[in-house]
């Protein structure tokens, strides 16, 4: 059902961009729309993975194949994305001629169409799929009371608390980086970048080096056979993350920026593919869905309002002090987070990640 939504949703924004009329107000409701879907469809996706894992001894894998799925998506996406926006009017332009209000938006338009046809994949794989039956354990009770047991639960356990507010700060600090590209390729990596003429090009290979540092990084986390360690990996790939971010801010050389973004989306995909791992592995089945939806809003429902206010601060004080200040805030939070470490030994022995 969440994936039909949101085929109908991109459909939609493709149309509005290859006639041009799109405008905000039009951006906005479907964005918020979307939101709603997602809301519905990523904790229900997190916590059904467990159900389609039929041998025990395979979950680690899968969550750690899933985690490595999830996280590259989200960079790699938008890194074709911005290749596609940057070349879709030279492709078109043979078909529309001279006119401009298709040209206008045709990258944009190319990747909604692209976005609402893979949905169709996915509808058909979940379509297909034939599980063991299963029904909950629990007794029925109240959604309010559920909610307020999941809270306290996460809440009460230091390392789950720790690294939903690890998570939840690098959302609102360090992640908003991606939003703030255009204006890096734009007006700090543009008139410094002379061969290179178009600026959305230049986007794109940005998002480009992000999707190259996410495989690198997803290599990293297929290549683990359980969650051992990850709690010492996390703070170290959240400092490359942050700093990474940070010394972009005083590069004014495309190559070297482009190399910085690798580093990122190496960190980024390491730090929170880590982070929904270990997660995974130390909560009850009885939990899973609520701690999950804690971990959505921590990743996801944070970075709209993340990039508000660092967008507010970059229109006063500059994107590259922006930057600057969203990476060492970042950076900040990873070294807070590995005081915390110790807490996670305990865990360990008791679930079992122990090598």
């Amino acid at each position: 059902a969440t994936q039909t939504l949101a085929t109908v949703q991109a459909g939609i924004l493709a149309v509005l961009a290859y006639t041009g009329v799109i405008e905000i107000w039009q951006i906005i409701v479907l964005s918020l729309f979307y939101g709603l879907i997602r809301a519905f469809d990523i904790p229900t996706r997190q916590a059904f993975l467990v159900h389609m894992v039929e041998r025990k001894e395979n979950l680690g894998s899968a969550i750690a194949l899933n985690s490595a799925i999830f996280n590259i998506a989200r960079l790699v996406g938008p890194a074709l994305a911005g290749l596609v926006v940057a070349f879709s009017a030279g492709w078109l332009k043979p078909i529309a001629g001279t006119d401009s209000q298709i040209l206008e938006f045709a990258g944009e338009g190319t990747c909604f169409l692209v976005n609402a046809v893979t949905y169709l994949a996915i509808i058909f794989c979940l379509l297909a799929m034939r599980l063991k039956p299963w029904s909950s354990p629990q007794e029925r009770s109240h959604p309010l009371k559920d909610l307020k047991e999941g809270v306290t639960y996460s809440f009460s356990s230091p390392p789950i608390r720790s690294i939903l507010i690890l998570l939840t700060v690098l959302s609102l600090f360090g992640l908003p980086y991606l939003a703030l590209m255009p204006v890096v390729a734009s007006e700090v990596l543009g008139p410094a970048t002379p061969f290179i003429a178009n600026h959305e090009q230049i986007f794109g290979y940005l998002l480009s080096g992000v999707g190259i540092g996410a495989i690198i990084g997803a290599l990293f986390i297929g290549s683990r056979r359980n969650a051992h360690g990850l709690w010492r990996i996390i703070p170290l790939a959240s400092i490359m993350f942050g700093a990474a971010i940070a010394l972009s801010s005083f590069s004014r050389n495309f190559y070297v920026t482009v190399g910085l973004m690798v580093l990122t989306g190496m960190g980024q995909m390491i730090q929170f593919a880590s982070a929904n791992t270990l997660v995974q592995n130390i909560i009850p089945d009885s939990k899973r869905g609520r701690v999950m939806s804690l971990y959505t809003i921590s990743i996801v429902g944070t970075v709209p309002f993340g990039r508000l206010i660092m967008g507010s601060v970059a229109e006063n004080i500059g994107t590259p002090l922006t930057l600057l200040i969203g990476g060492g805030v970042s950076v900040l939070a990873a070294i807070v987070f590995a005081t915390q470490v110790g807490r996670f030994r305990e865990i360990a022995s008791r679930h079992d990640l122990r090598e």
